[in-house]
C-alpha cells in the first residue's frame, strides 16, 4: 500500500459500551431477573469508582453462584476485558453473550472489536455486518467499519459491495474520511480512474493538514495516469491559491522540466528556494538549469556553493563549462587541474585538451590529447586534436603522425586527410 492507503481503523471505531450498565437501557432492553439487575448496578458502580477487577470478579462470582449466566452479563464481562485491551478474553465473553442472544448488535459490534484488535480482520468485518443487520435502527458506521476490515483481510472486491451498498442506502451519512477508504478499495482493485473523482472531492474540501496531502496525492495520481495537461493546470491553481508552500513551486518546476520548459522550471524554481533553503541535489537543479538557459554566471555561483561541500567531478566539470561560458578559460582551467592533481578522470582530462587549445597553449594541449588517446578515451577524435594542437604550434613533423594515426579512424580520416592534405600543400609551397 502507498502512504495514503494505510488504514488505522482503531483510531476511527469508537468503542460500543452501552447497554449492560445502564439501567434505563436495561429497563429498555426487557424486563431483567432482579438478581441480574442487581449485579449489574453493583458491577456499575464499581467500574464508574476505576475499580473494574473488583466488578469482573463479583460478575463471575455471580456466575458460579447462579450456575448460570445471562447475556448482558457476558456482555459486561467482555467490557471489561476489553477496556484492559486484553482482547482474546474480551472476545471469549462476547461469543458466550452472542451465544445466549444472537441478535444482539452491541455484541456483534464489541466482539467486531476485539478480534479487529487481534488482526482477525476477516472475522471483525463479519461481526461489523451483523451489527449493522441486527441493530433496531440502522447505524451506517457499522457498514463502513465492515468494508474497512475487508480492505484489511485483502478482500477489496467485498469492500467494495458493502461500499456501494452503504452509498446506496445512507448517502447522506457517508463521512469525508470515509471516501478515503474507499479510494484505497479502488486502488487495492486497479481502478485508479475510479478513484479519481473521489480524490479531487478529499483535495477540495479536507481539512488542513490532510488537505495538503491529499492535494499532493492528487496531483501524483494524474500524473500517474497520464493526464499531464491536468496536473500542469492543477500545480499553477495550487501556486496560487498557496503561493507561499515550497512544495507546489517544486512540483510546478519539475512539470515544466518534463515538458521541456526550462526557463519556467527555472523561475518556478527559483521561487521554491526563496521560500526554503535547497538542498543539494536542488542546488544542482539550480546550477544546471541556470546553464542550460544561458545564465552561467548563476550556475557557476552555485556550482561554487556545492563545490564547498561536495567535490564532485560533474560539479567540478559543469562548474568549468560555466566558467568558460563567461569567458573565463584560465578559472576554469584552475578548477579542473585543481581536480586532476587528485584523481584523473578521462572526461575532465578532455576538456582540459580544449581549454588550453582555446587558451592558444598549443604544445600543452597536443601533449593533453595525446595522453587521452594513450588512454583509449575517443582515441581518433583525440589524435585528430593532437594534430591540430601540434600544427598550430608549428610541430609539423608531430602533427603529420598525429594526423596519419587519425586517418585509422573511420570518423576522422576524413578531417585528418584533409589536414595531411593541405600541409603537403603548404610544404610545397615553401619549398620544404
Amino acid at each position: 500500500m502507498t502512504r495514503y492507503q494505510t488504514i488505522v481503523l482503531t483510531a476511527i471505531i469508537l468503542l460500543l459500551m452501552v447497554t449492560a450498565f445502564s439501567g434505563s437501557a436495561i429497563a429498555a432492553e426487557e424486563q431483567l431477573p432482579l438478581s441480574v439487575r442487581r449485579i449489574l448496578y453493583q458491577a456499575q458502580a464499581l467500574v464508574a469508582e476505576k475499580r473494574p477487577e473488583e466488578a469482573r470478579l463479583k460478575l463471575e462470582a455471580y456466575r458460579r453462584k447462579k450456575q448460570r449466566t445471562h447475556y448482558l452479563v457476558e456482555f459486561s464481562l467482555g467490557d471489561i476485558w476489553i477496556s484492559s485491551e486484553d482482547y482474546p478474553q474480551a472476545a471469549e465473553a462476547y461469543r458466550k453473550a452472542l451465544a445466549l442472544k444472537a441478535d444482539f448488535a452491541p455484541a456483534w459490534m464489541n466482539l467486531g472489536k476485539a478480534v479487529y484488535e487481534m488482526a482477525d480482520y476477516l472475522t471483525a468485518a463479519d461481526c461489523f455486518e451483523r451489527a449493522y443487520l441486527t441493530a433496531a435502527e440502522p447505524h451506517p458506521e457499522r457498514l463502513y467499519f465492515s468494508a474497512t476490515a475487508y480492505l484489511m483481510a485483502n478482500k477489496p472486491k467485498r469492500s467494495l459491495e458493502l461500499f456501494k451498498r452503504l452509498m446506496s442506502k445512507h448517502p447522506a451519512a457517508v463521512e469525508l474520511e470515509w471516501k478515503a477508504t474507499l479510494v484505497q478499495v479502488h486502488l487495492a482493485l486497479k481502478q485508479p480512474l475510479a478513484a479519481l473523482p473521489l480524490l479531487e472531492e478529499l483535495a477540495a474540501n479536507s481539512a488542513s493538514p490532510q488537505k495538503e496531502q491529499w492535494q499532493e496525492t492528487l496531483l501524483g495520481h494524474y500524473i500517474q495516469l497520464g493526464l499531464r495537461d491536468r496536473a500542469m493546470a492543477y500545480a499553477r491553481e495550487l501556486t496560487q491559491t498557496a503561493p507561499l508552500a515550497p512544495r507546489w513551486w517544486k512540483a510546478l518546476a519539475h512539470l515544466l522540466l518534463q515538458n521541456q520548459a526550462f526557463e519556467q522550471a527555472l523561475e518556478a524554481l527559483i521561487v521554491y528556494a526563496k521560500l526554503t533553503p535547497p538542498d543539494p541535489s536542488e542546488k544542482r537543479l539550480l546550477a544546471d538549469l541556470n546553464l542550460q538557459v544561458g545564465i552561467p554566471t548563476r550556475a557557476a555561483f552555485h556550482y561554487q556553493e556545492l563545490l564547498a561541500t561536495r567535490p564532485d567531478v560533474e560539479i567540478v566539470t559543469r562548474l568549468a563549462f560555466a566558467l568558460r561560458q563567461l569567458g573565463q578559460q584560465p578559472e576554469a582551467l584552475k578548477q579542473i587541474e585543481s581536480y586532476l592533481a587528485k584523481q584523473t578522470d578521462d572526461e575532465m582530462l578532455w576538456l582540459k585538451g580544449e581549454l588550453l587549445y582555446e587558451m592558444k597553449r598549443y604544445p600543452d594541449a597536443a601533449a593533453t590529447f595525446r595522453l587521452c588517446a594513450q588512454n583509449e578515451f575517443r582515441t581518433g577524435r583525440a589524435w585528430l586534436m593532437a594534430g591540430y594542437a601540434s600544427w598550430q604550434a608549428k610541430h609539423i613533423q608531430a602533427a603529420r603522425t598525429e594526423f596519419l594515426r587519425a586517418v585509422a579512424y573511420p570518423a576522422q580520416a576524413g578531417k585528418a586527410q584533409s589536414a595531411l592534405k593541405e600541409m603537403n600543400t603548404a610544404a610545397a609551397d615553401t619549398g620544404s
